[in-house]
């Protein structure tokens, strides 16, 4: 009997120790450390998350098949209530969306993983709502207007909200003629010496309203050149090159 309670007693202290909590998220990154363990840090609604998942490299692990690269699962994880050093470890992982397994897909899966491991995303639901709205048209002749759209929401998740409806210097919304990222928007003629274009003034635009509308709306070869421009301004912003 005294045996049975001190058990018991040491099981709830254990138990007490840690919470188990369940998020939704994607991996983003994977770190071996041991022969069969893994560190992984994985992006949620609330930000990035780094968890312990030991044993997911043996072939047996039924976790595993939950924890590819941009595979969108729900993990079940334990976190101490008692050290907050101590990463929260991985119970069960469980596969919600697949992420389609192409070999035309590998450019934008490895250049989407530089970014989401490169910004800081204390916040990512922007992101994540749109990264599951459109993971099933992708490898259907969108793949940059997808890419673009992702990035944008990245963007916002980041707190940049470039100003879409007037000229950020004096918020006249005539005569738009240019739209500078690092400015925060568009410029009107007297704000700019550069002309940018109607297209991609509308593509801009339509961007901050809806991917339906962006891509619609936007030629192939106007969408590529507004993703370079968020590339080449998110490069800088997190000082990739």
């Amino acid at each position: 009997m005294i045996i049975n309670q001190a058990f018991a007693w040491f099981f709830i202290t254990i138990n007490s120790m840690n919470e188990l909590i369940n998020i939704t998220g994607i991996v983003i990154a994977k770190h071996q450390c041991n022969d069969f363990d893994e560190v992984l840090e994985i992006i949620t609604s609330e930000g990035k998350k780094t968890i312990f998942a030991p044993g997911i490299r043996k072939i047996e692990s039924k976790n595993r098949n939950a924890l590819n690269l941009l595979d969108y699962s729900s993990f079940e994880i334990f976190a101490s209530n008692q050290n907050i050093k101590l990463l929260p470890r991985l119970k069960k992982a469980s596969l919600i969306k697949q992420f389609l397994v192409d070999i035309n897909l590998i450019n934008f899966k490895n250049e989407l993983l530089l970014f989401l491991n490169k910004l800081k995303l204390s916040k990512a639901n922007n992101f994540l709502i749109a990264f599951n709205n459109l993971s099933n048209l992708l490898n259907q002749n969108m793949d940059n207007k997808i890419f673009t759209y992702l990035l944008y929401m990245l963007l916002k998740d980041e707190g940049i909200n470039p100003k879409m409806d007037g000229c950020i210097e004096c918020n006249s919304k005539e005569h738009l003629i240019d739209f500078k990222f690092y400015k925060g928007g568009f410029l009107c003629e007297n704000h700019s010496d550069d002309i940018l274009g109607k297209e991609k003034l509308i593509a801009l635009y339509n961007l901050s309203i809806s991917f339906e509308k962006f891509a619609s709306n936007t030629s192939f070869v106007i969408a590529l050149e507004i993703k370079n421009m968020l590339i080449e301004y998110l490069s800088e912003y997190i000082n990739l090159f």
